[in-house]
């Protein structure tokens, strides 16, 4: 079975809210949904009848989506310069990670598990956070 779309979508997220729902309906039937924004502007997607690996499609590609997008946040570097840590600083320890995991995973980030994404992800909140952390050979 493949996606039904209902009518033609168009959101942008930005700051959400993202919120799952599930439970039984008014009927007592099972139900399961992802709600995309609020009020007017909110997209349901059903996923009451998805599969359990087309799940974790989307939670691989959601991963993915978060890791370019914190690729493109230390690229401008607007984020991430601080009084107390320059933007160079931070960039530098994030780029050792970046490089650290391509070694030990590989460079084909679509191939990357969720736990190694997860991983991967905490690794670079806590090296904004605190870039001395990083070990740099």
């Amino acid at each position: 079975m493949s996606a039904y779309l209902y009518g033609p979508i168009a959101l942008d997220l930005g700051d959400g809210p993202v919120v799952a729902t599930y439970g039984r309906d008014e009927q007592g039937r099972p139900f399961a949904r992802l709600l995309l924004g609020e009020d007017s502007q909110q997209v349901a997607i059903s996923l009451t009848r998805t599969p359990a690996d087309t799940l974790t499609q989307l939670q691989e590609a959601i991963a993915q989506v978060a890791a370019w997008t914190q690729r493109q946040t230390v690229r401008g570097g607007s984020v991430m310069a601080s009084p107390t840590l320059p933007a160079d600083v931070v960039e530098s320890a994030l780029a050792h990670l970046d490089a650290d995991a391509r070694r030990e995973h590989g460079n084909d980030q679509t191939a990357w598990t969720p736990s190694t994404w997860r991983e991967h992800l905490l690794d670079l909140d806590a090296a904004r956070l605190d870039p001395g952390w990083v070990i740099t050979t």
